[in-house]
């Protein structure tokens, strides 16, 4: 059992069910202070009052009563938690930058190649000016990482090419 936890703890399973449990808890908690707040003065839910109801009640219908609790009970600390995790999930992923995604890939061929072109050139004519300040003005604006991970793949005597594909 002790394995099963570390493992479910290693891969942040373990956190999210922790606080699931201490939200559920949480949100009982309060739903119940909510009640007895609001039904403050109602004979129904003061103990002097529960002792004579469920002294007139059938057996039947008080064990009726205590499975329908629990089922709500049970329900609420199912439900709720899982909301409220679900959401902290939400704001924590929403405040993580965006995945690049990978283009799908092209062919070009011999017949598709123009021009033999410096990356330096290439990097002077391809900066972006933005006047709202939007794309930060550097080659290829926001593909910027992309650009220089091309770079960086280039060796000793590689040739960059200007090319155009058939349908551009």
């Amino acid at each position: 059992m002790d394995n099963v936890m570390a493992n479910l703890m290693g891969e942040g399973l373990g956190w999210w069910v922790l606080v699931y449990l201490v939200a559920g808890l949480v949100f009982i908690g309060m739903a119940r202070l909510f009640v007895r707040r609001v039904f403050r003065n109602d004979p129904r839910l003061s103990q002097r009052g529960e002792a004579r109801s469920a002294s007139d009640k059938p057996r039947a219908q008080r064990r009726r009563e205590l499975l329908e609790n629990t089922a709500i009970g049970a329900l609420a600390f199912v439900i709720w938690p899982a909301a409220i995790a679900v959401l902290v999930r939400e704001v924590h992923l929403k405040n993580r930058p965006p995945a690049l995604k990978d283009e799908p890939s092209f062919v070009s061929g011999k017949k598709d190649l123009l021009e033999i072109v410096n990356p330096l050139e290439v990097e002077v004519s391809a900066r972006i000016s933005d006047p709202l300040g939007r794309v930060p003005a550097l080659p290829f604006g926001h593909l910027n990482q992309g650009w220089k991970a091309l770079r960086a793949q280039m060796r000793s005597g590689d040739v960059m090419w200007r090319f155009r594909t058939a349908g551009h």
